[in-house]
């Protein structure tokens, strides 16, 4: 299991690395530990079908240094379109049903980037009435995003690779 982020411990965010250059860029999923990921949509209710729908799409992040601001970090949804977090700024965002509180911050002296997500089901498609935390981390081994999605169902990882910008 993952040690407790920044913000679960009650202290200050860590700062950005000091050189962001090897992080930014479009990162697309190249292998994901499948049997855990599946384990994981199984435990948290989602059906097979839309499980399988899940697995079936490809996943990109994108970090990017926007002059005078702190690292944006984009996240490509289900729907085509890009979700946009800044570190270390709070986020609201709604998916299908679901509203999602969103913290990113560095941790580590800059080589983790910690995503932590409230997930609120009042209305969700495929399942209500629920509450959820979630953590991802990303770091880089060997040229790769690893991230690994810690939820309360269990854990997975994805690795990613750096690729051409995005459509």
């Amino acid at each position: 299991m993952a040690e407790a982020t920044a913000a679960e411990a009650g202290t200050p965010a860590g700062a950005p690395p000091a050189d962001a250059i090897p992080w930014l860029g479009v990162w697309t999923q190249a292998r994901v530990d499948d049997d855990a990921y599946d384990r994981v949509l199984a435990a948290s209710g989602i059906p097979w079908a839309v499980r399988k729908l899940l697995q079936s799409f490809t996943a990109q992040r994108e970090l990017v240094l926007p002059p005078g601001k702190p690292v944006l970090f984009r996240s490509k949804m289900l729907t085509g379109s890009w979700n946009e977090l800044h570190a270390d700024e709070p986020t609201t965002f709604s998916l299908l049903g679901y509203s999602i509180d969103t913290l990113v911050t560095w941790e580590n002296d800059g080589t983790r980037l910690v995503s932590t997500m409230k997930t609120t089901a009042a209305d969700g498609y495929f399942t209500s009435g629920w509450s959820t935390t979630t953590i991802i981390t990303h770091e880089l081994h060997d040229g790769e995003l690893v991230v690994q999605t810690i939820a309360p169902e269990g854990e997975y990882t994805m690795w990613f690779t750096r690729g051409p910008a995005p459509e």
